[in-house]
């Protein structure tokens, strides 16, 4: 048995991922490729990273033993349906290269072996396949409720997934990431990319396990714990890579930072900090809000949607114009279709556990 999205909702997000289609094919084909393209890459590497960073979350917790999380590895597994959309809409990054890559047609000095494209072709492309179809193939995992008769995943399945997901994540951090802005270089970027990528799959599994039913007092106080851990240690490496670039004062780091800090970037940048670490520090530091369903889907909203902004924040400065707003038109639909296509993914893929016993009477 399966979620079943609603005809008001599946209507929505078909409407937003045809928006976002003309939207990024005109901005694409009207000269402002290198922003379209930025806005396409900022969702993709969010959502992509969210899909394995759910799987990832899960594999931790069955490694360490966690049983109580036993019954949210349908809910997780569900997201592989959006491995498919997300693979093709990393063909038309690729395919797109010339268009907003500024390396394309001049290497930087030491960097032309890394940052040339057949390489990088071969590379995404190659890798990226390896991780979704070790996602599609080897985690993903039947609706229904979660009995005794089902078999645990080997250690070694588990393992090699999180290490998939760790080297490929931070490939991509390298590529879309330091890659629209070559100047800029940090050895912090890969584990800052896919901490923050995991930190959004257990947010995720926070809240498709509070829309289920399956999470009782118990697991919202383990599940809250989790959150607030993912949001500490976000910002632990948020801080490692802000901290040496200030007092270390070198002009190909600071400029990354300097646009990140100045107009209306600064803006998002300060509401990226207070989603991601403020407000759930903040509400899962007492006892007793641990437990609460409402205090806990508050924490994981924000961190979900702070870390879909960071990766906004990470990506388009460096492909916009100077003066630009950080949100135009083109963009925000860019983004929303993308969101359309991975609820309409995922969501009808929800399984059903058992009756809402709310609707009993």
């Amino acid at each position: 048995m399966e979620i079943v999205l609603g005809h008001s909702l599946t209507r929505a997000c078909l409407l937003a991922v045809v928006a976002g289609t003309v939207a990024f094919a005109w901005g694409a084909l009207g000269g402002q490729a290198p922003r379209a393209f930025a806005a396409l890459i900022a969702s993709w590497l969010f959502f992509s990273g969210a899909a394995m960073g759910t799987l990832a979350f899960g594999a931790v917790l069955e490694l360490s033993g966690a049983r109580w999380a036993d019954g949210l590895n349908s809910l997780a597994s569900a997201v592989t349906s959006f491995v498919p959309v997300a693979m093709l809409l990393l063909v038309v990054v690729v395919a797109g290269v010339p268009s907003w890559a500024p390396w394309f047609d001049r290497p930087p000095p030491g960097q032309a072996f890394w940052l040339n494209l057949p390489f990088f072709s071969v590379r995404e492309l190659l890798s990226t396949a390896v991780l979704f179809g070790f996602a599609y193939l080897g985690m993903r995992r039947g609706g229904g409720a979660v009995t005794a008769a089902r078999e645990p995943r080997s250690s070694q399945l588990l393992v090699a997934f999180c290490l998939i997901f760790a080297v490929v994540l931070s490939f991509w951090a390298f590529d879309f990431v330091l890659g629209p802005d070559p100047e800029w270089s940090s050895t912090l970027i890969g584990p800052h990319v896919f901490v923050g990528a995991a930190a959004s799959g257990a947010s995720l599994v926070a809240l498709l396990g509070l829309a289920a039913g399956r999470l009782d007092q118990k697991m919202r106080r383990d599940m809250s714990v989790l959150i607030f851990t993912m949001s500490v240690l976000w910002g632990y490496f948020f801080w490692s890579q802000y901290l040496p670039i200030w007092y270390g004062n070198l002009p190909t780091e600071i400029a990354f930072v300097i646009r990140r800090a100045t107009g209306g970037w600064r803006t998002e940048a300060a509401t990226v900090v207070f989603l991601c670490f403020v407000v759930p520090f903040a509400l899962l530091l007492g006892s007793r809000a641990k437990a609460s369903a409402r205090v806990l889907g508050t924490a994981a909203a924000a961190q979900f949607v702070g870390i879909w902004l960071e990766r906004h924040l990470l990506v388009v400065p460096s492909l916009s114009p100077p003066g630009a707003s950080p949100f135009d038109l083109c963009g925000v639909l860019v983004a929303l279709g993308i969101l359309g296509a991975f609820v309409l993914a995922t969501g009808t893929s929800l399984p059903v556990a058992e009756v809402d016993r709310r609707r009993r009477p």
